[in-house]
């Protein structure tokens, strides 16, 4: 375990700063006024995974004092109903959508694209900017550069969830499904060349988790199958249950709303405006610091303060589906070339089973693609009878990857406004990235060291003038 996370962990406050972490009972009350008007007054737009982490370290530091504010609706996504079906594994970057594939399935007509492109996104000026960005950083040394960093961030989360979870449950991570289990690929159509491809690909896999393993593919029809063991999180119930004991335990103050306006001059983010459940417009300012942990949405916040943020929605679509005892399946399963994942909902007590897949470019919106849903479908049935099928408890929803131009999210204090920093563009592993992350972002709020192994400017937005 790092250094920054023991600390953390055990409260204790840094050596820059007396801060008393509990309060003498002789301690009067002008006293103790005094002490919580000292603290820093931090706002955090988001309450996803990567708010909530945000909020939970930089609260637990004792320095600061939190508050968050939260969409009504949020847009789904890996917090979002993401339910059992969440992998820690280390993938390096731009493995979120294949831009060969992209291309030949356009050259080809392909009907069911494994990564769809709609070509009407070429006349998107937001489209335009952030592939513009994309080419500027597919030079060898750029995207070496991406894949260590994703790599380090991934495998610094990986190597500390199980002591973080401890600490955040009192040692009872049932509360928020956290739970070990067997992932299996499954791949299919491959060439010889392709196989021998995939068995580096599990020699990689093993030099962070050496249990990784080949295993015969004659029980799945398949041409190379492998199995991870990996670690699962009920998603949504975490930060459900994280919001309650931030709250509690922290003092972190949560405000729902949508955020309106961004007031700021040349140099400093001054308010924010919302508006409430009801309508109302409220603004929220004297904040020390401003951080956003926005996903896509951290594009139209950007905008309010005259950025260009880099983050395109990479669109993926999921089925939930009710099967009986018999049919639920063992563990995880993606499939190849499909790049469809297979799994249960959970602990399962509700006989509930998610199909998800693909990595479609249509712009910043949640609007389903029909035809993805008959694919699923489809799918599904592979694993369900034709008569066990019920398409009226099937529910079909749509989520966004917030991907930055070089697949590498944004941490650390912005290069235009010297109190706003950012905690963004996770793509698909913002679950798995979400403590390494909140950790760099505390490291660079604090002024104190990384995690051991990382460097904040690796994911410096000032990589971005932003």
């Amino acid at each position: 375990m790092s250094f920054t996370l023991i600390r953390l962990l055990n409260k204790k406050p840094h050596k820059k700063h007396e801060i008393v972490q509990e309060i003498p009972e002789e301690l009067d009350e002008d006293k103790i006024s005094e002490q919580i008007e000292s603290k820093e007054k931090i706002l955090i737009i988001g309450s996803g995974i990567m708010g909530i982490n945000s909020a939970y370290f930089l609260a637990k530091d004792g320095r600061y004092d939190v508050t968050v504010i939260e969409k009504d609706n949020p847009i789904k996504g890996a917090t979002e109903q993401n339910g059992n079906a969440l992998t820690f594994i280390l993938y390096p970057a731009w493995t979120t959508m294949s831009i060969k594939q992209v291309m030949k399935d356009i050259v080809t007509f392909n009907s069911t694209p494994t990564c769809y492109f709609r070509l009407s996104l070429l006349f998107d000026k937001h489209f335009r900017f952030w592939a513009w960005k994309y080419l500027k950083c597919r030079d060898k040394e750029c995207v070496e550069k991406s894949n260590s960093a994703m790599i380090k961030l991934g495998a610094t989360s990986y190597n500390l969830f199980d002591d973080f979870i401890k600490d955040c449950t009192d040692n009872n991570p049932d509360v928020v499904e956290y739970h070990p289990e067997i992932l299996t690929t499954i791949y299919k159509g491959l060439t010889k060349d392709a196989i021998e491809g995939k068995k580096e690909l599990v020699k990689f896999f093993q030099n962070y988790v050496p249990d990784t393993q080949v295993v015969s593919p004659e029980k799945y029809d398949a041409d190379f199958v492998y199995q991870i063991p990996i670690r699962c999180l009920n998603s949504a119930r975490f930060v459900d249950y994280m919001k309650l004991r931030l709250s509690d335990k922290y003092g972190v103050t949560f405000i729902q709303g949508e955020v309106k306006a961004i007031t700021c001059t040349e140099t400093h983010v001054k308010a924010v405006e919302y508006a409430d459940r009801m309508a109302r417009v409220k603004k929220l300012k004297n904040f020390d610091k401003y951080i956003i942990c926005a996903g896509t949405e951290s594009i139209n916040i950007g905008e309010m303060m005259g950025l260009k943020v880099p983050i395109m929605g990479f669109k993926g679509h999921s089925l939930n589906i009710f099967v009986k005892d018999r049919d639920i399946i063992d563990g995880t399963h993606i499939h190849m070339p499909e790049t469809i994942c297979v799994s249960r909902v959970g602990y399962n007590t509700t006989g509930m089973v998610r199909v998800t897949g693909f990595a479609d470019v249509d712009g910043n919106n949640l609007n389903p693609i029909p035809w993805r849903k008959d694919m699923l479908t489809k799918l599904a049935k592979k694993f369900v009878s034709e008569e066990d099928y019920d398409e009226s408890k099937a529910n079909h929803w749509v989520g966004l990857r917030p991907v930055t131009a070089d697949d590498v999210p944004l941490i650390g204090k912005s290069s235009k406004f010297s109190n706003l920093f950012w905690n963004t563009g996770h793509g698909s592993r913002g679950v798995i990235q979400s403590i390494a992350s909140a950790l760099v972002l505390h490291s660079v709020i604090s002024d104190s060291d990384c995690p051991e192994g990382l460097a904040a400017k690796d994911y410096d937005p000032k990589r971005f003038d932003i």
